[in-house]
């Protein structure tokens, strides 16, 4: 998978109506991760969408 000046894996795990997941990668060569979680409502909507990013640091 790959945004622009990102590279990443992903990890999925998943049931009917919500799925979890997590990420690694580089951007512009520094090593990201993140993680997150989507919901569905019953009709198919997108309910709930949230993921956060974490940069690894370079000294």
């Amino acid at each position: 998978m790959a945004f622009s000046a990102m590279q990443a894996s992903l990890d999925l795990q998943y049931g009917s109506s919500i799925v979890f997941f997590q990420w690694g990668g580089s951007d512009e060569g520094d090593e990201v991760t993140g993680s997150g979680s989507a919901e569905l409502n019953d009709d198919g909507m997108l309910e709930h969408f949230a993921f956060n990013r974490t940069h690894s640091l370079r000294l």
